[in-house]
């Protein structure tokens, strides 16, 4: 394999993560489910098209998970876990976490709360 065409795709890589990164919350920022105010605390983890973080829940301090989906990068993968989700926490899935809430910050990400 040419080496040029390695390094071409490097930066390409670096690009989608800056991409992903600028448009990701900063700690304590407010996001706004459908049900409850969550405030941004730190970040477990980050991927190609988004990010997981612990969050707050402003009305009792409670601690959960926040997946986070970048709107712009055509994935449906958040899509696909929020159904997973909402359907393990109708039937009470003991092994999956439980879904608390959702929502979606306009121009930046769509996300889904869950118990850590």
């Amino acid at each position: 394999m040419d080496s040029m065409n390695d390094n071409s795709r490097e930066g390409s890589c670096d690009k989608d993560q800056n991409f992903i990164t600028n448009r990701l919350p900063n700690k304590n920022v407010l996001i706004k489910g459908k049900n409850f105010e969550f405030a941004i605390g730190r970040l477990i983890s980050h991927g190609r098209f988004g990010a997981v973080y612990e969050v707050l829940r402003r009305t009792d301090g409670r601690r959960f998970a926040v997946k986070l989906e970048i709107c712009d990068t055509h994935s449906h993968g958040l899509n696909m876990d929020y159904i997973v989700l909402s359907q393990a926490t109708k039937v009470s899935c003991e092994h999956i976490a439980s879904l608390i809430d959702q929502g979606k910050i306009e121009g930046h990400f769509k996300f889904i709360v869950m118990k850590m």
